[in-house]
């Protein structure tokens, strides 16, 4: 029993240390597509001033 729950505590610790990544990297996207967003944004507004 005890090696049973040693286990499920690392399992646990390693899904939420998983999870914590995921979610990082989830907001690099975010913040990468939000980035190329602004820049697309701008550019359109660029292209409207010179016509």
């Amino acid at each position: 029993m005890e090696q049973h729950t040693k286990k499920t505590t690392q399992h646990a610790a390693f899904v939420s240390s998983s999870k914590k990544c995921r979610v990082a990297t989830n907001v690099k996207a975010g913040w990468k597509w939000f980035d190329d967003f602004k820049e697309k944004a701008s550019n359109n507004l660029n292209k409207l001033k010179n016509i």
